[in-house]
């Protein structure tokens, strides 16, 4: 595994300003997790502390300081997404080389094992910090796009991804292997991004990372494999990144049910789309954040976004996105029939939910501290 880990590593301390103890091996990472290797970040290098993690233990401990540059760039006029802030940092360590260093151990990583063991299968998880804030661009890629530092960052983010395929192809591997290249959300862009920019980074759909609009969470999903998944064609057929798991449990003849019982509830098979794109394939609703439940081209998204998954039908829209892909039009009153339909869906997911996401786990704990009555003063 290499790059943004951002899943959690154990941390010590109480209240707010928890910290890593590096006085022993870090818990919490992708080797507690079934990777057999990782070299990366704890998260995006937005804020301290800096530092690459190789296993268990950081490269260099984040022992100097570093002034960030948040602060000029205030005092520059310039946009906070392209700074990041002062505070520990590992010697050697600069945030604007970061990714060209993941790319180059991912290279070497590719190389290396074609080199010693080639025929033996190997699973790659890159989680590149592109096109995450802050953006980064080094100074080859700057003013290569006109959309500014996201945009030459994006520039960037394709070369990488480039010498990652080149590197397959120059082992010889690239025949044999499955590449998947998606995102995690929707881009952060701001309506005076669009107006700055002339540029529409999450194109026809509303709304940006965060929030319910299709623009918040639907991204690029593109799958390499040469001679299995048919070159140059597209697929309308829905799907989450929860469902890698079936998908591949499903190419490798694992049975989940009984592999791992009672795991993997919300995660459906698409395997028949990669080998046959046009193939039908009708996955069932999803809740895509607390605030929408999309079920095919019908989406109820409701009018109260945050954390929340405490909602009435009454604040609900409904939208086919076959039709509305911006989400501009509510069609409720002549289809709520369809409403009432994806709500009680809507319902029964949250119900019979067993893990919570965090935004709705804070929601909660934010709800209880207001129902505590006040206590009495000694």
């Amino acid at each position: 595994m290499f790059g943004k880990w951002h899943l959690g590593f154990q941390l010590h301390g109480d209240g707010p300003r928890k910290t890593f103890d590096f006085s022993k091996p870090l818990v919490g990472g992708p080797l507690d997790c079934g990777f057999d290797s990782f070299f990366g970040l704890p998260k995006a290098p937005s804020g301290p502390p800096y530092f690459f993690i190789r296993g268990r233990n950081p490269v260099a401990k984040p022992t100097e300081e570093t002034p960030g540059t948040k602060r000029l760039a205030k005092t520059n006029g310039e946009d906070n997404r392209t700074a990041y802030s002062g505070g520990d940092i590992a010697p050697g360590f600069v945030p604007e080389l970061c990714n060209s260093q993941l790319c180059d151990d991912v290279v070497r990583t590719i190389t290396e094992h074609a080199k010693s063991d080639g025929n033996k299968p190997f699973f790659l998880y890159y989680a590149m910090l592109e096109p995450h804030v802050p953006w980064l661009p080094t100074e080859e890629f700057g003013g290569k796009s006109k959309a500014g530092p996201y945009g030459d960052y994006i520039v960037q983010l394709d070369h990488e991804v480039g010498r990652v395929l080149q590197a397959l192809k120059e082992s010889r591997l690239e025949e044999d292997t499955l590449v998947i290249f998606s995102s995690d959300n929707g881009a952060m862009w701001r309506s005076q991004d669009i107006e700055q920019f002339s540029h529409r980074a999450n194109g026809q759909f509303s709304g940006t990372k965060g929030t319910a609009y299709e623009g918040g969470h639907r991204v690029p999903f593109i799958a390499r494999w040469p001679g299995k998944v048919p070159a140059s064609t597209v697929t309308d057929a829905l799907i989450n990144h929860s469902d890698l798991f079936a998908t591949l449990a499903d190419l490798f003849n694992v049975d989940v049910a009984k592999a791992y019982p009672g795991s993997a509830q919300d995660s459906h098979s698409f395997l028949a789309v990669l080998s046959d794109p046009p193939s039908n394939h009708q996955r069932p609703g999803m809740i895509v954040t607390p605030g929408s439940y999309r079920l095919g081209d019908w989406k109820l998204r409701f009018r109260r976004g945050g954390g929340s998954t405490d909602h009435a039908v009454g604040d609900a829209m409904l939208h086919n996105l076959s039709d509305d892909p911006a989400e501009l039009k509510d069609v409720s009153d002549a289809h709520m029939a369809t409403k009432n339909r994806l709500y009680a869906e809507y319902q029964a997911f949250v119900d019979a939910r067993q893990l919570k996401p965090l935004a709705v786990q804070v929601a909660e704990r934010k709800s209880e501290k207001k129902a505590r009555p006040p206590q009495d003063s000694p």
